[in-house]
Formats: C-alpha cells, sequence, structure tokens
C-alpha cells in the first residue's frame, strides 16, 4: 500500500531532523544551510551522512539478538 503524503512528509521531517544534528555534531564538516553550500560541500556532507547512517544500520544490526529456531 502507497504511503500517504502526510506519512511521507513525517518520515522526510524525521530525515531532516537527524541529519541537521548529523551536520552540528561534526563541526570538520561544511555548516550552514543546504542551499548556501558548493557543490563539492554538499557532496563531501551526502558522502560523511551516508556513511553515517550505514553505519548506524550495521550497529542496529549486531544490537538485535538472531532468532534462531
Amino acid at each position: 500500500m502507497p504511503k500517504s503524503r502526510a506519512e511521507m512528509l513525517h518520515e522526510l521531517e524525521k530525515l531532516i531532523d537527524e541529519y541537521s544534528a548529523f551536520q552540528r555534531s561534526r563541526p570538520d564538516l561544511p555548516q550552514g544551510n543546504l542551499w548556501g553550500l558548493s557543490q563539492d560541500e554538499l557532496e563531501q556532507l551526502v558522502a560523511a551522512f551516508q556513511l553515517h547512517r550505514s553505519q548506524q544500520a550495521d550497529e542496529a544490526q549486531l544490537e538485535r539478538p538472531s532468532r534462531l529456531h
């Protein structure tokens, strides 16, 4: 079943909040409004954020107890 517009907007809002917190926690990365960043700065931020999310997913996977039947 496709997601409703409200569900998609809620997920986008959560992602933006997560991204903002990530950006603030990493002063070594370009800071500021996304619209004011150069393409190189934006690409650097996106790559770092994608790596961060991938690492979080890996950690979450390790924390879940495996189910053996």
